[in-house]
């Protein structure tokens, strides 16, 4: 049995490819004044939110020299939290991988695709997110595999046609109540998919969507994994570089909403000014 479903006896929550735009956020929004004591934010009904913005000083100077950019922080929120300004959806958490992803590509899938897709994510360093692969199944925590079912079961996004990023490609995967994912699996019809160039790009964009749960785009350049027109760029934008470096930055203690991170780049930008 794989390390993929080994998981499954104590992890907390799952996750699909759909929650983004899905969930029905009922929670109520938190009210009242807001107190920061290092570590916690506490806000007027005593309750304790965890909370901390250490980082080493290459990381700190890592982010001042390259990530402390306007639109990168502002396309940051908006592809992670849904809204810019802190007031919609406020509860929305962030999520990251805090395991290293053992990727394993079942044999339904083409071998030049698998090949081309290797090639593209081999080429990605970031600090605290490592992505490998392996031809050993029970190594793996990451499953890329075929499909019959239709994917997805909305009618809204049928009717965009199978170029849509979500059309006929899907994800589930585990996690714990930190918010932090450990196992997952990929799947995609290619049976349905007529155009079969289509196969390599729609793999690609739904890996990069759940490294962090990032929601597509319509403002991003079509070179972006988060575009609705991605063009199938052969190598990672400039964009995605950035989002990706800013979400692993730090693996967060706790997961951080709007508010939090909204806190945790201010204090950063504060240090770049020393």
């Amino acid at each position: 049995m794989t390390r993929i479903f080994i998981f499954i006896t104590y992890l907390l929550f799952s996750v699909s490819s759909f929650s983004q735009t899905k969930i029905s956020y009922s929670k109520e929004k938190l009210k009242g004044s807001y107190k920061w004591l290092d570590r916690y934010v506490v806000i007027d009904n005593d309750t304790m939110y965890g909370y901390n913005s250490s980082l080493s000083q290459n990381e700190i100077k890592y982010f001042c020299d390259n990530l402390n950019d306007k639109k990168i922080l502002r396309l940051y929120k908006d592809v992670v939290y849904n809204n810019l300004d802190c007031g919609k959806y406020e509860h929305v958490n962030s999520k990251q991988w805090a395991s290293e992803i053992i990727v394993y590509f079942d044999k339904s899938i083409p071998k030049k695709i698998q090949k081309d897709f290797k090639k593209f994510f081999s080429t990605i360093k970031v600090e605290n997110l490592k992505i490998n692969f392996t031809r050993n199944k029970e190594k793996s925590n990451y499953l890329i595999k075929t499909t019959e079912d239709i994917i997805p079961d909305l009618e809204t996004i049928k009717e965009k046609g199978e170029a849509h990023p979500y059309n006929l490609v899907t994800y589930n995967f585990m996690g714990d109540n930190n918010s932090k994912f450990y196992s997952g699996i990929l799947r995609i019809n290619t049976k349905l998919i007529k155009d079969k160039s289509l196969i390599l790009s729609k793999l690609k964009q739904m890996f990069f969507v759940g490294l962090g749960q990032f929601t597509f785009d319509k403002d991003v350049k079509e070179n972006s994994l988060l575009s609705y027109k991605y063009n199938n760029s052969e190598v990672l934008s400039n964009e995605d570089a950035a989002l990706l470096n800013l979400h692993y930055l730090k693996i967060q203690d706790t997961p951080l909403n709007c508010h939090f991170f909204s806190t945790f780049i201010k204090d950063l930008q504060s240090k770049c000014k020393l």
